[in-house]
């Protein structure tokens, strides 16, 4: 049975979030060998051990002299993929968003194989420069002319099933992540997306960039209008099902983009009632 690890990073600032993530999670994967959570922190608190153990996620500490900021995502995919086995699911969500559904039908049309990796495409992103990957990450065969766009993805919603190059992947990922030079100069989202091109140019990953980014990681303003219909969350501009809300940029929702935890009474009132569902 192919297992999903579900990671994410968190400090105080996200606390409130965190809880919300890993709740949805457990709504739709109560089953311990179907799904695991794997939960990094900067500061582990007994509230957040307490909320943690009730959504039955483990809790592993960031060493003290990580910049949880800089090096967050990349601790916890890493901390994920070591709980995780060959062709399993690894799941990178960041803890502004929740889950509104079970993940089956992107799943199944998807049919993933070791060493995949899907992400959805960033509006606002500026893609990946050739420079960083050879400067960065050692890469000797990037295409003279490539399409930099192609690795244009939002970092904050990452799926990846996982193999040996996956692990090597995200071993590079941390590494760049920790070098203050590299992240100043690209940070976190601009290394992962460095990170996929160069494995994809070494041909040791099929990174697929998907477009259905408004049902599984909708940014700015992509499912500020949802509707509760028969047990099942609809985006209304679409008329699909929502899987996934992302509360990032917004603009009804009034919130800073960095830290929509601080205010979340601005949201709109459809997304509230989809956190209260999606959290019971």
């Amino acid at each position: 049975m192919r297992k999903i690890v579900f990671t994410t990073s968190t400090d105080p600032t996200f606390f409130r979030g965190t809880v919300a993530l890993c709740k949805s999670i457990r709504k739709f994967y109560p089953n311990l060998k179907e799904a695991k959570i794997v939960v990094t922190a900067n500061d582990i608190t007994s509230g957040l051990l307490t909320e943690m153990n009730g959504a039955r996620a483990s809790v592993i500490a960031m060493p003290n002299v990580m910049d949880a900021r800089k090096v967050g995502k990349a601790f916890a995919t890493m901390s994920g993929l070591n709980e995780a086995k060959l062709g399993d699911i690894l799941i990178h969500i960041d803890s502004d968003a929740w889950l509104l559904g079970r993940l089956d039908q992107l799943l199944d049309s998807w049919e993933p194989e070791e060493n995949d990796m899907l992400a959805w495409n960033d509006k606002n992103g500026k893609g990946v420069q050739a420079r960083h990957i050879e400067t960065h990450l050692a890469c000797h065969c990037v295409p003279t002319k490539f399409d930099q766009m192609k690795y244009n993805f939002n970092a904050e919603i990452i799926l990846y099933c996982v193999g040996d190059n996956t692990k090597e992947l995200v071993d590079d990922f941390f590494r760049c992540c920790q070098d203050p030079r590299i992240n100043n100069d690209m940070g976190n989202q601009g290394i992962i997306r460095a990170c996929a091109a160069k494995y994809l140019f070494e041909d040791k990953i099929n990174f697929i960039l998907s477009k259905d980014s408004a049902h599984y990681n909708p940014i700015w303003s992509a499912a500020d209008a949802i509707e509760l219909r028969e047990d099942k969350w609809f985006n209304l501009k679409t008329g699909k099902q929502q899987f996934i809300f992302h509360a990032t940029g917004g603009k009804s929702r009034k919130i800073g983009q960095d830290k929509p935890w601080q205010r979340p009474e601005e949201w709109t009132e459809c997304v509230m009632q989809s956190l209260r569902w999606a959290t019971q």
